[in-house]
């Protein structure tokens, strides 16, 4: 099998899935065809080879990384443009991600580890972005892109951290990483003045804890950023993160508070989205005027949506582990408000990783902490998100009727995601070569998986494409002899 090097750059559209199901499927079509005709060219132009392309989503490699990009940032700034003048129901707005290293090439697809990250980094991208990893920013010429690091990832599948970077395509993005330096070392004072979180971790480990790594405090530093700045909203005669000073409720007030709510939304920033939900915890919102609730509700559905995703549930795992090391019980108890404050207005996202965490938190006091995830739901929001028909059929065979309604509106989602999927002509005919294959490397096992597959999509396929069937009927044969 040949093998290259090659930048690879994974894209799909914020919210597609939840558009299927309020849009006739001419409309999807005509939505996908714009997407395609706005970015196919910019791809073409950086010398891009779209290698395959699932329902919104795309994928395509470069021989530079710096192409890549550079593309990725052309793309982005293009659909900002169209957006800008688009009705609602024509705006895209896009998730980018690419990597960069070693792939297997397999007539005109790609396979790898490389591959695999690149997807990943698709998936824990900001809307309207482009994220890349270490790999990609080593190799490309720094001085044609501004970038910023975004921190150390735990990538599902992946077994080492990733390093992540972003690129810094908005006006005034110097201004924005001198801002964000600012914050850092104000939040380094705030620790130094506390119980020396970092330090303690480093030198104090007991033996029962030795997993807990040096990468894992790197990882909780971005948190604990925001959660120093948050702890200290308190003693600072009730002052924001800008500087405001809180009189009560008048408009100059409000006018400011929506301003930090724009600026929240605008960014996507879950930060800001935390702080402003700590801060106004003890205000009623029914008394803000009519603006302010109007962003404040959107603040809360992209605050629902944000800490439902596994990169924050990794945060906080590692934010909390590094809070437990200190013993400090200020600190510990300020987390733990904070954390009952998100989960009783949010829900977060729960992991096996941030469950673990949490218990360990809680054996140093006896206050409780309400969960409401489901451990089913976290993977069929990975699957619905990587687009698994195969993993997600397994999944949707558990679900009962008498399930919580978060298990059964995330099966839905991810039925809407199948069905959309198991009808494109690609995936039909990557499931017709993965039967071939099966039959030529008389491989039993993987064809008998093959065959149950097609049988639980067959309900819901509006077509099948020929080579499906006739990969169906050799199947078939193959595993009666």
């Amino acid at each position: 099998m040949e093998t290259k090097n090659l930048a690879i750059m994974f894209t799909d559209i914020k919210g597609f899935t939840s558009r299927t199901s309020v849009q006739s499927r001419e409309e999807i079509e005509a939505l996908l065809d714009l997407h395609e005709s706005i970015v196919a060219p910019i791809f073409k132009k950086h010398h891009g080879t779209i290698v395959k392309t699932i329902g919104d989503a795309f994928m395509v490699t470069f021989n530079s990384p710096t192409d890549a990009v550079k593309c990725g940032l052309e793309v982005q700034d293009t659909l900002r443009k169209h957006n800008s003048t688009a009705i609602p129901e024509e705006q895209i707005h896009i998730r980018c991600g690419i990597n960069a290293g070693e792939v297997n090439v397999k007539g005109n697809d790609i396979f790898g580890e490389a591959v695999n990250i690149a997807s990943r980094i698709e998936g824990i991208a900001e809307v309207d972005e482009v994220y890349f990893t270490d790999a990609v920013y080593l190799a490309m010429n720094k001085a044609e892109i501004p970038s910023a690091e975004v921190g150390l990832r735990r990538l599902k599948g992946i077994p080492d951290e990733i390093k992540v970077y972003k690129v810094l395509r908005e006006e005034g993005s110097l201004s924005k990483v001198m801002e964000e330096r600012k914050t850092k070392a104000l939040a380094s004072d705030n620790i130094k003045k506390g119980s020396t979180v970092t330090s303690t971790t480093q030198n104090h480990q007991a033996p029962r804890r030795k997993w807990i790594t040096k990468k894992r405090i790197i990882i909780g530093i971005g948190i604990i950023v925001v959660l120093a700045i948050i702890g200290n909203l308190a003693n600072q005669d009730r002052e924001d993160v800008t500087g405001y000073a809180i009189q009560g409720l008048n408009p100059e007030f409000e006018a400011e508070t929506l301003k930090q709510v724009n600026t929240a939304l605008r960014q996507e920033s879950i930060e800001r989205g935390i702080e402003i939900t700590y801060f106004l915890r003890e205000y009623d919102k029914e008394t803000f005027n009519k603006r302010l609730q109007e962003r404040l509700l959107a603040l809360d559905e992209f605050m629902q949506e944000q800490l439902h995703t596994t990169a924050f549930s990794h945060d906080l795992a590692g934010r909390i582990h590094t809070t437990a090391d200190t013993g400090d019980e200020q600190e510990i108890k300020k987390l733990l408000d904070i954390i009952t404050i998100l989960e009783k207005e949010y829900g977060i996202h729960h992991t096996e990783e941030l469950d673990v965490a949490l218990s360990r938190l809680q054996e140093t006091r006896d206050t409780p902490i309400e969960f409401n995830e489901h451990p089913l739901v976290e993977d069929m929001r990975w699957a619905t998100k990587d687009k698994d028909v195969e993993w997600g059929s397994e999944l949707l065979l558990q679900i009962k009727e008498d399930m919580p309604p978060l298990v059964l509106q995330t099966a839905q989602e991810l039925r809407e995601m199948i069905h959309f999927v198991s009808n494109e002509n690609d995936y039909q005919l990557r499931l017709a070569e993965e039967m071939f294959d099966s039959v030529r490397r008389q491989d039993e096992d993987r064809g008998w998986a093959l065959a149950e597959l097609l049988d639980q999509l067959r309900p819901q396929l509006e077509h099948t494409i020929p080579e499906l069937e006739e990969a169906n009927i050799q199947l078939n044969e193959f595993l009666k002899r």
